[in-house]
């Protein structure tokens, strides 16, 4: 999961309210929304959008698993089980016409989320993107809709994606809309915080395999 913006911003600072006890949380939003309005983050965003399945896609992963056999270590690994045969689209003969196509935008946001869609029949990235804020009492409440998982109602820009590039605008917040320098920006990945410059996502399905015992 991938966060960058002013409410991931502001969710980080929760900890420093604990002496406010049950309303640290709270605490933290308004105390936030009061000292500055946020600032919107630039960023050019390129992508490619996701494919159910194509002549493409087929050669592709194709390529890959060929690659997979050649490796020393595959000789080690426990083979599956053969299963019964299910009827199967051929994507060879599926042409799509948009597939690997690269997309271009920039966006101009307050909080951008990168995640995966759960959806079992589309495997891609989600990208959500917030509008910047009109004013503190709309953030502040933004910010509690988050927090409470909520926020499917805000006005979100939201498109899939097979993988994708996010190069942020350089430069740092300023502090109180002084002008001043302030804090780098900074995108989280997983929970760890890295420097916002160039981001790329590329999303690689049934990857991972996991064996487990049949008695556990």
């Amino acid at each position: 999961r991938l966060e960058q913006g002013a409410f991931r911003d502001a969710r980080s600072t929760i900890p420093k309210y604990w002496y406010f006890g049950a309303l640290r949380t709270r605490a933290a939003f308004f105390f936030n929304a009061l000292k500055e309005l946020p600032e919107a983050t630039a960023a050019s965003l390129s992508y490619v959008e996701p494919c159910t399945g194509c002549s493409r896609c087929f050669i592709n992963e194709v390529g890959m698993r060929r690659a997979e056999r050649r490796r020393w270590w595959s000789s080690f690994m426990p083979r599956s089980a053969p299963q019964a045969s299910e009827p199967r689209t051929d994507y060879s003969k599926v042409t799509n016409p948009d597939c690997g196509i690269q997309r271009h935008s920039v966006l101009g946001h307050c909080q951008l989320d990168v995640s995966a869609n759960f959806k079992k029949d589309l495997h891609a990235l989600k990208l959500s993107v917030s509008p910047p804020s009109s004013g503190r009492l709309q953030f502040f409440s933004e910010c509690m809709q988050r927090q409470a998982g909520s926020h499917k109602s805000l006005a979100l820009r939201e498109l899939l994606a097979r993988e994708l590039n996010l190069e942020f605008q350089s430069g740092t917040k300023k502090e109180n809309g002084t002008g001043s320098q302030g804090t780098t920006r900074t995108v989280s990945v997983d929970s760890v915080e890295y420097q916002a410059q160039k981001v790329y996502l590329k999303l690689i399905p049934r990857v991972l395999h996991v064996y487990s015992a049949v008695n556990s």
